[in-house]
């Protein structure tokens, strides 16, 4: 069976189970693709056996005339206790625990994880006959350590649901329909408003289950996602434990005990039974009856009775409260130096163990309540429900996202060849300055064509696309903060009111990469510009000598022409007519024309000034030039506007998938 693409037209709920080491519970939701927040429903849990809500993870295959029977839960349970089917002709494969890394999993014990789904759902869907098979999909949990709960385990682990028929969603290769326990919990923590203040200042949550045991701590002050680490120290090691004792004290423990797996699974769920009988009414002995009889088929006819009291299990398990504080001390001291905890949120079947919550206490120093559910069995697939209506609705959100006009109409070009333009020309200038400068306040005598080689030399090592990248790079900020985000916010508090999209900030960079002959091209269109300059300069400077040393107006011939009537203009007293400009030339004019005239101080401090006086009329016209050039070619508009908007989807979509209640 494949994954399930989740389909708005179709698709009407959202199923969360949670498949635990020792207990196994669902919630059924519905997505409500587009209902606002405030009209969401909560989820509800199923029944999946009448009155019961969660089971043991207990599975019974019963074989019998070459027909096998399954049985789960305490369904199983009571079928393996009855005598009446324990025959001659019938064998009992009973098995309890078998949730583990997928690597790690024999082959039967794959077959039998695969086998416990299956009838698990199936049952599911007996119970619930609003769930069609084309109108739900399935979210199931796993561990949260990451260490160990890889994404290849996990990929693994859904093989295994897939194998078992389960509608596994998935909306995309990041985003399959498996949850981690911890951020179902968290997710369950944060839909309650009380602790909406916790969310901020520093929430703890501990998921005590019976394999693992899953921290989490999340502040929006002091953290920028949810903080996971766990260890494999969950509250079966208390029945283990218990069982090595009566092993040692009873022989005939330990012979049951390798029979197989009937009789080492009865044994340990009767003693998980008293453990839980011992921990939830605060009994003062913990009592163990073992019927070892019926649970060998009577290869063992003892039956072992015994109490342990207080002290007795403080003895047996005095090196697990050490290795479970051990690991609270380790994720305090890696992950939680200075940070504050306002709440610890205790969940899991085996969070109801006293002697777990003074650990707690003790080692995070916390003196408040504790935050529990009414049923901590209940709440991660509570919470997995949450989280998997979370995440289709993150999706349907996306898509409307992706077509949304504002970022679809986006222009990104404009702008930023606005920006690159000026930005160019303010360094061309700024460069040729400089050069002017410096050839002013030289110690000797020089020529223009010195300061011609000086500026050309400076200009050429200018990266006219650097330019465009940086000019680029601030214009998608300011469109995407000022025009794009405040309107896609209108969208997202719909799915999330408590979350806002931040502006993009002023260290985060984009890149750009176009291709284009405008961009290799620039230089040109510099020089071009650099021309201009020159020529002006030139008749300018005619103009300054004729004008010291005649007291007349300079004219030039021949360069002039070539230059735009406009430039030319700017270094005369009135308008000429180029008509005229041939006979009125002055020797003194041509001997400044000769780029290897040799220039005195005064007259290079001339130049220099000349310069200085129309500099913002050059930048002007540099910048129109490099303006009109770029915006000539259609297609470098099209690539910025393209890559823009790809950048803005991304980034957008970067933070609603941190929206989704950071279930990553």
């Amino acid at each position: 069976m494949n994954y399930i693409k989740p389909d708005k037209s179709k698709h009407i709920y959202v199923v969360g189970i949670d498949f635990g080491h020792g207990e196994t519970s669902a919630d059924l939701c519905p997505i409500q693709w587009d209902a606002n927040y405030s009209q969401m429903v909560t989820p509800e849990s199923i029944e999946i056996f009448n009155g019961v809500p969660a089971i043991k993870s207990i599975l019974l295959i019963e074989k019998k005339s070459g027909s096998d029977n399954i049985y789960i839960g305490q369904q199983a349970v009571s079928r393996f206790a009855n005598p009446k089917f324990h025959t001659n002709d019938v064998t009992f494969s009973y098995h309890s625990y078998f949730k583990k890394i997928p690597s790690l999993m024999t082959k039967e014990e794959r077959n039998v994880m695969r086998i416990f789904m299956s009838e698990v759902y199936m049952q599911i869907r007996r119970q619930r006959p609003e769930l069609k098979d084309d109108n739900h999909v399935v979210y199931i949990a796993c561990p949260s350590n990451p260490q160990k709960w890889t994404e290849k385990e996990v990929e693994k682990y859904a093989e295994i649901a897939l194998e078992a028929g389960l509608p596994l969603a998935k909306i995309d290769d990041k985003n399959v329909g498996i949850i981690r326990e911890s951020r179902a919990a968290f997710l369950k923590a944060r839909s309650n408003p009380l602790y909406k203040s916790s969310i901020k200042e520093g929430l703890l949550l501990i998921d005590f289950g019976s394999s693992t045991v899953d921290l989490t701590y999340y502040s929006s002050k002091y953290t920028e996602k949810p903080i996971d680490d766990g260890d494999e120290c969950g509250a079966s090691n208390v029945e283990i434990g218990i069982s090595k004792d009566l092993q040692k004290i009873y022989s005939s423990v330990k012979e049951a005990m390798s029979e197989g797996s009937p009789a080492q699974t009865a044994i340990l769920l009767t003693i998980r039974d008293a453990k839980e009988y011992f921990y939830t009414y605060d009994s003062e002995d913990l009592e163990v009856s073992l019927n070892l009889p019926k649970y060998t088929k009577f290869k063992i006819g003892e039956t072992v009775e015994h109490f342990y009291s207080n002290e007795d299990i403080e003895d047996i398990l005095s090196k697990y409260v050490i290795d479970v504080t051990n690991a609270f001390v380790k994720f305090r001291d890696t992950y939680l130096i200075d940070k504050p905890i306002q709440v610890i949120f205790l969940t899991g079947g085996a969070s109801r163990m006293g002697f777990i919550q003074n650990i707690v206490r003790s080692v995070f120093n916390y003196q408040e309540d504790f935050y529990k559910e009414t049923n901590p069995s209940l709440t991660i697939s509570n919470g997995i429900a949450l989280a998997g209506r979370a995440d289709l609705r993150t999706y349907s959100m996306e898509l409307a996202l992706l077509g949304s006009n504002v970022i679809k109409n986006a222009d990104i070009a404009t702008q930023t060849i606005e920006t690159a333009a000026i930005s160019i020309a303010e360094r061309v200038i700024n460069e040729t300055e400089g050069c002017y400068s410096s050839f002013a306040s030289r110690s000797y005598d020089d020529n223009l064509g010195s300061l011609e080689s000086d500026i050309k030399t400076k200009i050429d090592s200018i990266y006219a696309g650097s330019y465009l990248t940086s000019a680029y790079s601030k214009t998608l900020k300011d469109i995407a903060n000022n025009k794009i985000i405040p309107s896609i916010n209108n969208i997202v508090k719909d799915y999330f009111p408590d979350f806002e999209i931040e502006g993009i900030t002023s260290s985060s960079s984009f890149s750009l990469s176009v291709k284009s002959d405008s961009i290799s091209t620039l230089s040109s269109v510099i020089s071009s510009s650099l021309n201009k300059i020159e020529e002006g300069l030139i008749e300018g400077l005619g103009k300054v000598v004729w004008n010291i040393g005649v007291g007349g107006i300079a004219l030039v011939e021949g360069v002039a022409a070539n230059i735009g009537i406009g430039i030319v203009n700017l270094f005369r007293d009135k308008q000429i007519d180029y008509v005229d400009v041939g006979d009125m030339v002055d020797e003194v004019t041509f001997s400044f024309r000769d780029k290897s005239t040799k220039l005195s101080s005064s007259r290079r401090t001339d130049v220099k000034n000349e310069f200085a006086g129309h500099k913002s009329t050059y930048r002007n016209s540099i910048c129109a030039d490099i303006k009109s050039k770029l915006q000539s070619d259609s297609s470098l508009s099209s690539q910025i506007n393209d890559n823009g908007r790809a950048e803005i989807k991304d980034y957008i979509i970067n933070q609603i998938q941190n929206a989704r209640i950071m279930l990553n």
